[in-house]
């Protein structure tokens, strides 16, 4: 990517605080997390996620390679975190849309075991990833054996945030068009997406994002950054935010995103068959 002759890249950095980590300001996210449950309790976690460079500096950096060992070796060691029972059942790099990245599939025997990390994979980022990414309470799951079946997913409440911080839309200054430009390059593909679906059929859930029409599943979270940005009124509040470090950040200061799905039930229950 050439930068604009009035914008350099540390001059976007400091305007483009918005990313869910700071490491983000020279790549760009795709993650998409979807737990399939059945019902028996049982199911599978498939977790897919491509990265891109943006600036020419960093565009030779082999995704694969830069990491201390191969990202198949990070999923496995992975799905011991992910809860007792829950095993790496596949993995695949791929390359789709100009973004590399890989898929790994875990499969697992009681959802109630399950513990699924909110935090999308910024590994594959390699020397770009935090050492010391920023962590958010996790989802659990509970189960039960019924009919119908009965799922229950917990999300973890945000931390409230301190009084004593400025509002969520601080005043700044207006950007240009060139300048907007370079920040909607920065976040094109930008998704960060959460969703579970079921065997069968949902019959009730009190999810407040759950679409009727849609009986295999619900979305627990959709942060597409690229399609909310895409409005200059919505890029200059978004700017405005200030930084979000983790998942949990994201929750409270894009919560009124009206473009962007995010769960807003603590306890959501899913009965199904």
């Amino acid at each position: 990517m050439h930068w604009p002759t009035r914008l350099c890249a540390p001059d976007v950095a400091k305007l483009a605080v918005v990313s869910i980590l700071s490491a983000l300001l020279c790549g760009c996210l795709n993650s998409s997390t979807v737990i399939l449950v059945r019902q028996d309790g049982s199911g599978t976690v498939t977790e897919k996620v491509l990265v891109t460079m943006l600036a020419n500096g960093l565009a030779g950096i082999n995704l694969q390679t830069t990491n201390a060992q191969p990202m198949k070796a990070i999923c496995l060691n992975r799905a011991l975190a992910m809860g007792r029972g829950v095993r790496l059942d596949s993995f695949k790099d791929i390359s789709e849309n100009e973004m590399t990245g890989y898929v790994a599939s875990y499969v697992f025997d009681d959802v109630s075991n399950l513990i699924i990390n909110q935090q999308p994979d910024l590994l594959l980022l390699g020397r770009l990833a935090p050492q010391q990414p920023a962590r958010c309470e996790p989802l659990t799951f509970s189960f039960a054996r019924s009919k119908p079946a009965t799922l229950t997913i917990n999300i973890p409440k945000p931390a409230a945030r301190p009084k004593e911080l400025a509002p969520p839309y601080a005043p700044m200054k207006r950007l240009s068009q060139e300048e907007k430009a370079v920040v909607r390059k920065m976040f094109d593909k930008f998704r960060v997406t959460i969703r579970v679906q079921v065997e069968g059929s949902i019959q009730r859930t009190n999810a407040s994002g759950y679409e009727p029409s849609d009986k295999s599943g619900l979305t627990l979270l959709d942060l597409n950054i690229s399609k909310l940005i895409s409005n200059d009124q919505q890029l200059e509040k978004l700017l405005a935010i200030g930084r979000i470090d983790n998942i949990d950040d994201a929750r409270i200061k894009l919560a009124d995103m009206s473009s962007l799905q995010i769960e807003t039930v603590r306890r959501v229950e899913v009965e199904f068959k």
